[in-house]
């Protein structure tokens, strides 16, 4: 879902990091919501920005984000 970009930008914000980095957290968000249960909001912020960093900027695979959500849900669940 990151990868195709949910929100669509305009061609003025296409060059804007924040605006590109805001489909990433919208599926990020998306997907603990609607997968875990989980709201983004009861996640660290240093944990959600690691997150968004290995997903836009490291290569990535299904296991590897299985395994971080799997984390993600656990320390959740642990607060």
């Amino acid at each position: 879902m990151a990868k195709w970009s949910p929100i669509h930008l305009s061609a003025t914000l296409i060059e804007n990091d924040d605006a590109l980095q805001l489909n990433l957290l919208v599926a990020f968000a998306f997907s603990l919501k609607h997968i875990l249960n989980v709201n983004i909001s009861n996640i660290p912020s240093t944990v959600t920005k690691e997150f968004l960093y290995t997903l836009s900027r490291r290569h990535t695979n299904q296991e590897t984000l299985g395994l971080a959500y799997d984390m993600i849900e656990f320390a959740v669940n642990k607060i």
